[in-house]
């Protein structure tokens, strides 16, 4: 088994390890998190840089939460270009890890709990 890129034990904590509870929880950061990371890009591209931070600040409570592997400090670079500009190259190599990083724990999720 391939190493996991989340960790899950602050959303199993608040449910109560309710099965149905991670499932829906699983689902809904599968659905929203590859949105809010176009969203993101699209910010980027335009170089509307509060509005990266504004974006990049709402998906950081998920990034956390959902204990998805080393990608803390990059939703902060991210979250950081609201209020200083940044070259966009750097943005977007952070965003590219991120996506990644995403991509890849979200296919692990839906695997462990049996959603593919």
């Amino acid at each position: 088994m391939s190493e996991r890129l989340y960790d899950l034990a602050t959303i199993k904590d608040i449910g109560g390890n309710d099965p149905a509870f991670m499932k829906e929880m699983v689902e809904m950061f599968a659905t929203i998190t590859p949105d809010t990371l176009i969203d993101i890009k699209q910010a980027i591209q335009s170089e509307n840089w509060q509005r990266v931070g504004s974006i990049s600040h709402s998906l950081k409570a998920n990034i956390i939460s959902y204990g998805i592997s080393g990608m803390k400090e990059i939703i902060l670079q991210l979250e950081s270009c609201g209020s200083n500009e940044h070259p966009r190259a750097f943005a977007l190599d952070n965003l590219t890890l991120l996506e990644d990083v995403c991509s890849r724990a979200i296919e692990q999720m839906l695997e462990d709990y049996m959603l593919k």
